[in-house]
C-alpha cells in the first residue's frame, strides 16, 4: 500500500470499536494516558502542530514506545506510532529520487525502517520525536543508496558479459564472470523469484541456469543427476551439447528480460503490512 492512501485506512482501524477497548484497557494502567477519554482524543493530541504541546507528545511516546513492545496489543501502538508520524515520513519519502526503483517497494521499505527505529529507540532520549525522525532518515537514506548501488552493479555485469566474445560467453558461469555469488541469501532468494519471472523460461529453464551458472555445477554433472537412463558416451555428448544450446538461447532471453525491467523493479524486501492483520 502507498502511503498517499495509508492514513484513510489506518484512521479506519483505529476508530474501531476493537482499537477504544484496547486503549482503555491500557489507559487504566499508564496514568499518562488517563487524561484521554478516547483513542480519538489521544490521536488529535498526538497530531497537534502546536508547539508548545511537544513535552507532552514526548511523554505520550514514550509510554507508546513501551507499549509497542511489551503491551498487549503491540500492532495497536505500532499503527498509532504510525499515523502519527505519517507526515514526517511522507517528507521523508519524498526526499528521495530514485526514478529507477519501485515506489511500492520504496514506500515499504520506509515503513520497515520506521518500525526497526522504534523498536530499538532509547525512550529516555531528549526530543524524542526528532530522534525518531532523524534516525529513520539515516536508516533509510542508507537503503536507497545500497539497493541503487546493487542495481548499478548488476546492470554493469549484465552490460560486461554481453560484451564478451560469444565462445567465453556461453561456457562462463555467473559465479566466475559477475557479483552473484557474493549476494546474500535474501538476494539469492529474491534473484531466483527474478528468474521465474521470466515469460520465456519454464521452471525447468530456470533450474537449468541457477544450479550451472550462479551455483557453479558442471553442465556434465547436472545432466548426469537427471538423466533416468545411462546411455553411452557418445549418446551423452550429444545431450550435452543440446543442454548447452537451450540454456545458451534461454540465457540471452533472460539478460534481455532482466535489462529490459530493471527500471521498473527494486529487490528489496516486502514492507510490514502492519494494517492487513
Amino acid at each position: 500500500m502507498r502511503l498517499e492512501s495509508l492514513k484513510a485506512t489506518l484512521e479506519l482501524k483505529l476508530h474501531s470499536a476493537s482499537a477504544q477497548r484496547a486503549f482503555e484497557q491500557a489507559r487504566a494502567k499508564n496514568i499518562e494516558l488517563q487524561r484521554y477519554r478516547t483513542l480519538r482524543t489521544l490521536l488529535m493530541a498526538l497530531t497537534s502542530r502546536d508547539p508548545d504541546c511537544q513535552p507532552e507528545k514526548d511523554r505520550l511516546l514514550r509510554v507508546l514506545l513501551l507499549l509497542a513492545r511489551l503491551g498487549p496489543v503491540p500492532l495497536l501502538w505500532k499503527s498509532v506510532l504510525l499515523y502519527m508520524f505519517l507526515p514526517a515520513l511522507w517528507r521523508i519519502r519524498h526526499g528521495y529520487k530514485a526514478p529507477e526503483l519501485s515506489a511500492e517497494d520504496l514506500d515499504g521499505s520506509l515503513w520497515n525502517m520506521f518500525f526497526e527505529v522504534i523498536e530499538s529507540f532509547p525512550p529516555h532520549r531528549k526530543r524524542i520525536a526528532t530522534g525518531i525522525v532523524l534516525d529513520t532518515r539515516k536508516l533509510f537514506g542508507r537503503h536507497v543508496q545500497a539497493q541503487e548501488e546493487k542495481r548499478r552493479a548488476f546492470e554493469e555485469f549484465l552490460d560486461a558479459f554481453e560484451q564478451l566474445p560469444p565462445e567465453i560467453r556461453s561456457s562462463a558461469s555467473v559465479a566466475e564472470t559477475g557479483p552473484l555469488m557474493q549476494l546474500d541469501d535474501t538476494d539469492r532468494y529474491e534473484m531466483r523469484a527474478a528468474m521465474s519471472r521470466c515469460p520465456d523460461l519454464t521452471e525447468e529453464d530456470v533450474d537449468l541456469i541457477w544450479e550451472t551458472d550462479v551455483r557453479g555445477m558442471k553442465l556434465a554433472e547436472y545432466l548426469r543427476a537427471r538423466l533416468t537412463e545411462q546411455g553411452d558416451q557418445e549418446d551423452f555428448e550429444r545431450e550435452e551439447e543440446r543442454l548447452r544450446r537451450h540454456k545458451n538461447r534461454k540465457k540471452q532471453r533472460l539478460y534481455k528480460n532482466l535489462k529490459k525491467s530493471l527500471g521498473a523493479t527494486c529487490p528489496v524486501s516486502a514492507s510490514e503490512r502492519l494494517i492487513s492483520r
